[in-house]
């Protein structure tokens, strides 16, 4: 699993987004305040596939930089209380 941070061109937005919620291996989107815009979540089997996906989603047009932050461990998250 990976994190992606994206910043992506002005007005752009929707096509990204397009794009990215056809990609399997996307599993969630999140539009952010701030200096980026998105926050993916990506679940991809190995390093390699990692490395191919990323190539492959930087030639997304307005797509301008994308960062690339790799799950080492998962804790169980804690359960909210409502």
């Amino acid at each position: 699993m990976a994190f992606m941070i994206f910043d992506i061109a002005p007005g752009a937005e929707k096509e990204v987004l397009e794009a990215l919620e056809s990609d399997e291996a996307v599993r969630d989107i999140y539009v952010i305040a701030g200096e980026h815009d998105l926050v993916t979540i990506v679940n991809l089997p190995e390093y390699n596939a990692v490395y191919e996906w990323l190539a492959k989603t930087r030639t997304l047009p307005n797509v301008k930089h994308i960062k690339c932050y790799l799950c080492m461990d998962t804790i169980v998250p804690r359960k909210v209380q409502k």
